[in-house]
């Protein structure tokens, strides 16, 4: 499906005349069959620079952003206005030091006017410091405690997912009152975990609840049955799960081998269809989790969106898809606008409102932090798919709760 899929878009983009990506290539396409430069849009070009993680222990994650920043390319007929719209992709390999050269790339090679993506928090701020030294925009696809923040916070720095600090006050009300009192938490061992494990330090206690303790996993861990009898004999009621990608679906599954999944609750800090795609209905079920994102839920603004992402790659979009989707569809916005050009850019969407593909969303005026609601999500099982998770095929969690956006939950203002 996926190979047929990037032939459509392909085909697509042929036929229409437009310069877009196709998934799964690294090539614009911008001339006719012929090998003529086919007629296109008299306005100057713009070109969104994506760097995310196409390998390494995240890449589903890094492979549903590229894929989403290319649909929307292509559903928007590869232009906004007068000007032609393209996307560059890069893999940043999951390390910062990758991230940096991919996106210095991307400025110095192929003259991009935005950076975007991301699925770590440390790539996250390296491609934002290349934006802030080049004067473009950055828009951020992935929790990052510190892009909202000086001295990382550039002039046109768009945070569009939550940092973990926010998400975490959002959710422990309810996981406190829901699932227990006593957490105990499995981390990974790097930046954005430690941001989340701070943050769950003073919000448990101050909501009434008992830290367990926290255990720290490298990044790429493939074993965790070492880890389960820890876990077991700590007799928390929630095991809170804070690492992303491949981690996370090899934890759920040994998880559920060793019946861990039984004897206390599991909350995934950040769920996405892809991770849920591979760990089964069998390791997901009568878990929990949180989203900023819910494809069956989609606003108008995503439906096609989502539909179209569907019907390329045989599978709905998660929220890292989504994030990717709402970067290139922000700039679109401005670019049809003729306000591209930073300082326009920054000041056009700083302190707005947006329709985006969680709703309604504010982006904040002094840090640019955008603000989606936070779902509380529950795995199901096979048999519960079809009538609570709206697909037979793909309906692994069903929202049990919705939290409102509120900026009283970021961190205040720089």
């Amino acid at each position: 499906m996926e190979r047929r899929g990037r032939g459509l878009v392909a085909a697509a983009c042929m036929l229409l005349a437009v310069s877009c990506t196709v998934p799964g290539t690294r090539g614009e396409i911008g001339r006719s069959a012929t090998g003529r430069a086919s007629p296109g849009p008299s306005g100057t070009p713009v070109r969104i620079g994506l760097v995310t993680g196409l390998t390494g222990p995240a890449a589903q994650l890094g492979q549903a952003q590229r894929n989403a920043a290319e649909l929307t390319v292509k559903e928007l007929g590869g232009r906004a206005g007068a000007h032609a719209v393209s996307v560059v992709v890069k893999d940043d390999q999951g390390r910062p030091d990758a991230a940096l050269a991919a996106a210095r790339d991307l400025v110095a090679t192929d003259h991009v006017d935005f950076l975007a993506g991301c699925v770590s928090s440390a790539t996250a701020l390296a491609v934002n410091q290349v934006a802030r030294e080049a004067g473009v925009p950055y828009l951020g696809t992935c929790q990052a405690e510190r892009l909202s923040r000086p001295p990382d916070l550039g002039p046109a720095t768009f945070p569009l997912v939550p940092p973990p600090s926010a998400q975490v006050r959002a959710l422990t009300p309810w996981v406190l009152a829901t699932l227990g009192r006593r957490l105990l938490f499995l981390e990974p061992d790097e930046p954005w975990g430690h941001d989340q494990y701070e943050a769950f330090r003073q919000a448990v206690p101050a909501g009434g609840g008992l830290l367990g303790g926290v255990i720290w996993q490298p990044v790429g861990t493939a074993d965790f049955t070492s880890y389960v009898p820890r876990i077991q004999a700590a007799r928390p009621d929630v095991v809170v799960l804070g690492t992303v990608g491949r981690d996370q679906v090899r934890f759920l599954q040994q998880a559920h081998q060793f019946g861990l999944d039984r004897q206390a609750k599991i909350f995934v800090f950040v769920t996405d269809a892809a991770l849920d795609e591979e760990t089964g209905f069998d390791a997901l079920a009568g878990t929990y989790g949180a989203a900023n994102f819910l494809w069956t839920g989609a606003g108008p603004a995503a439906q096609r969106f989502v539909s179209d992402y569907q019907a390329a790659y045989g599978r709905p979009p998660g929220g890292y898809a989504a994030a990717a989707h709402d970067a290139v569809m922000l700039v679109a916005r401005q670019v049809e606008a003729d306000g591209y050009r930073p300082a326009q850019f920054a000041a056009a969407l700083s302190g707005t409102t947006m329709d985006l593909s969680g709703g309604r969303e504010l982006i904040r005026a002094c840090d640019r932090q955008a603000f989606p609601p936070t779902y509380v999500v529950q795995g199901l099982a096979a048999a519960e798919a079809a009538s609570r998770g709206g697909s037979a095929r793909h309906g692994y969690r069903v929202a049990v709760a919705t939290i409102p956006p509120a900026e009283n939950l970021a961190p205040a203002c720089p």
